[in-house]
């Protein structure tokens, strides 16, 4: 016989357990290379079943998985989107200056999908300026990498059903990098994103929704948007 799986029951009443065999009696085993004789007692009338012949990877057609491309189109432009608010956030929001300017002149983020993409890059500069970077990891220096762990994780985030903290503690984010400078770009994102969505939503996103000033956050909605769109820095 090929060799694979197969499945047999030997029979034998009467017979007692041998040590020397898989069973003495009524009994079946799983081997790749089976022959009667493997079956105790062979002489005495034991009967073999073959249930199962060869089992070979030749026998199954490979079905690749799907490539989801509408999903990973929406969230490659909300990447985008939000790196480019994130730009034009910095320039625009005070609190998002501050965190930018407590991080050291050279540093670069990305906030990607594993395991093929897509991603944003965002950088501040040697003079400070924040710039988005793109989405092309190869060739740059980043230093703090964020990896939502696979497209439906990052659709949570992306469609605002789960703020960045609570996709932290569900554990579909990879941070790799240092703690301090991980958590100051969550509360970019968070300020970021309350600038982008309705309340309604935006509660959804963030952890605490900001009490700020209406005409503020009107203001600095129109310029983020603005700068996000149109490519203001």
């Amino acid at each position: 016989m090929r060799g694979g799986v197969f499945l047999a029951l030997c029979f034998s009443p009467g017979i007692s357990g041998d040590p020397g065999h898989r069973f003495g009696g009524a009994g079946w085993f799983i081997d790749g290379d089976a022959k009667e004789e493997d079956c105790p007692n062979g002489n005495e009338g034991e009967v073999i079943i073959a249930v199962m012949e060869s089992l070979t990877m030749d026998n199954f057609r490979e079905i690749p998985a799907g490539g989801k491309p509408f999903k990973r189109i929406y969230v490659a432009l909300m990447l985008w989107f939000v790196g480019r608010a994130i730009q034009a956030a910095a320039r625009v929001d005070e609190a998002v200056g501050e965190e930018f300017a407590a991080l050291p002149d050279g540093f670069t983020f990305s906030l990607g999908v594993l395991p093929r993409g897509p991603a944003m890059i965002v950088g501040k500069g040697e003079e400070g300026q924040v710039r988005y970077r793109g989405w092309r990891l190869a060739g740059q220096r980043i230093d703090l990498q964020m990896k939502i762990k696979n497209l439906e994780g990052a659709l949570l985030m992306f469609t605002f059903q789960e703020s960045t903290a609570v996709a932290t503690a569900r554990n579909r984010l990879i941070v790799d990098g240092e703690v301090p400078a991980a958590c100051a770009i969550v509360r970019i994102l968070d300020r970021v994103e309350v600038y982008l969505l309705p309340k309604i939503i935006a509660k959804l996103a963030v952890k605490r929704y900001p009490d700020w000033p209406w005409e503020e956050k009107v203001g600095n909605r129109i310029r983020i948007y603005a700068g996000a769109i149109l490519g203001f820095r």
